[in-house]
């Protein structure tokens, strides 16, 4: 991971210029997930550019959602097919020998498990570390403790990726809940069968619970967050994603001096999108470094 993030940072160090969503933040779940997986990275970059089209239903140029799933359901059975083809040491080749030689998966229950892992490495993963390099170039506070610390798995820098998922993290809702029989909520009735949605945006700021919620403290003692879920359906892959977000947020800092937000900070375009609290683009300078 850290010579993945090593690699991308480089590409960008002489310019003095970059946006960190498009050379960072998009292509660092690819790589890891690609190679998790043992799938080449054109295959995953290509599934990304649908499942980021997906995300963007207000784009007028996107082909329908119909499309765009039947196009990533093809591509996870060509991946699929090829792996079965080219077997190797990685997580989609135990998964195939799970479902071909003992049989304990189903053809979809595969293709829903590879579809789902490659889904969830890839959208939110993007948003979590350019919302958190946005926090923390920012505030003084953060920028400052990045700077300090000797790599990015210290104690410190996971506290500061705890804080960001609670407070800045890309899910404002859970996916859609349907209620199976008539349950109450506080004051109020929720019918068997309404469309529910948690507000985990709301949840993870609720005063209630965390003192002072609008502001990052590294030193909160049980307060937690719901970045990632909770109980049964907690997210599989957030040890993954924390140790990317910390990756890619120290590289960035350490390996690009003098790095600072290219425009205001109410200037950063966002998506706009009730579910997810997600930048568009992170434009950032810094000093260019001579080709290694």
């Amino acid at each position: 991971m850290r010579v993945a993030a090593d690699r991308l940072i480089a590409s960008i160090a002489a310019k003095g210029q970059a946006d960190l969503v498009a050379d960072l933040a998009v292509p660092t779940p690819v790589v890891v997930i690609c190679d998790l997986l043992g799938i080449p990275e054109s295959d995953g970059a290509v599934f990304q550019a649908y499942t980021r089209s997906l995300m963007a239903p207000n784009d007028p140029n996107r082909p329908s959602s119909r499309e765009l799933v039947a196009g990533m359901h093809g591509c996870l059975v060509d991946l699929i097919e090829r792996k079965r083809a080219e077997p190797a040491d990685d997580l989609l080749t135990a998964m195939l020998t799970a479902r071909d030689g003992d049989d304990r998966l189903g053809e979809n229950e595969l293709t829903s498990l590879a579809f789902l892992i490659l889904w969830a490495g890839f959208e939110t993963t993007v948003h979590l570390i350019s919302n958190g390099i946005a926090t923390v170039l920012s505030e003084p506070g953060p920028v400052k403790l990045v700077r300090e610390e000797a790599g990015p798995h210290t104690p410190r820098m996971a506290a500061l990726v705890e804080e960001l998922l609670r407070r800045d993290g890309p899910m404002l809702t859970a996916i859609r809940r349907f209620p199976l029989e008539d349950i109450k909520v506080g004051d109020r009735i929720v019918p068997a069968g309404e469309t529910v949605l948690l507000a985990i945006g709301s949840a993870n700021r609720d005063p209630q619970y965390i003192s002072n919620p609008d502001a990052i403290d590294l030193d909160r003692a049980g307060s937690g967050h719901l970045g990632f879920g909770h109980g049964p359906h907690y997210c599989l892959g957030a040890p993954l994603a924390r140790m990317e977000v910390r990756t890619a947020l120290w590289t960035a800092v350490h390996r690009l001096p003098n790095l600072q937000l290219a425009i205001p900070e109410q200037d950063l375009p966002w998506k706009p999108d009730h579910r997810q609290h997600a930048l568009t683009a992170l434009p950032v300078t810094f000093t260019a470094q001579p080709p290694a």
